[in-house]
């Protein structure tokens, strides 16, 4: 019989928020299916942050904001390895549009959610201990899994690499001979 200490596990959906760095659809560089979700402060909020809290103790997976809002961290692995070695493949989490209807992988792999789309999201929330290398100390904490998500509404991702410009008026550009010390910067 093992001694070991019952898993707390809890599953909830969150309310509506904003949502940072997306990584539902493709894993981050990790190889994680993560998500940061702003909730502002409300009843249902901080009904949800007192489910988190009664789950464990320790480390938790949100964090307190100045103004009050919170923002939730979420993860699943999208691989691992069982006690035997063998290693296995996990499903992304299954994400829904706003009518509530599956999004089908050609569409969820075009799909470029950005800062500031609208999702909610259904986690388990479990309890961990394992041990710290560097502290020689056991860590506790509440995990935040994700399962599924709903978007809302979707901002699309722009990417910083293009830095383009604004159309120039040619007629005050000068292309003429280049002079190697008048410079306009």
């Amino acid at each position: 019989m093992s001694t070991a200490p019952k898993r707390k596990t809890v599953s909830v959906t969150t309310p509506v928020g904003k949502v940072e760095w997306f990584a539902l659809n493709k894993t981050d560089q990790f190889g994680n299916y993560t998500c940061v979700l702003h909730l502002e402060e409300s009843p249902e909020t901080l009904k949800l942050i007192s489910i988190i809290d009664s789950v464990g103790e320790g480390k938790k997976p949100y964090e307190k904001q100045a103004d009050g809002s919170f923002k939730l961290r979420m993860k699943s692995r999208s691989k691992g390895t069982k006690k035997s070695g063998e290693s296995y493949t996990v499903n992304p989490p299954v994400i829904y549009n706003a009518l509530g209807q599956k999004v089908g992988s050609l569409e969820l792999e075009k799909m470029s959610v950005g800062n500031g789309s609208e999702m909610r999201a259904k986690l388990e929330f479990s309890t961990y201990a394992m041990f710290d290398q560097d502290t020689q100390e056991i860590v506790k904490g509440v995990s935040s899994k994700i399962k599924s998500a709903q978007l809302g509404k979707i901002v699309e991702f722009q990417s910083s690499n293009d830095l383009g410009f604004d159309a120039l008026e040619l007629d005050s550009v000068d292309l003429g001979e280049e002079s190697s010390d008048d410079f306009d910067f």
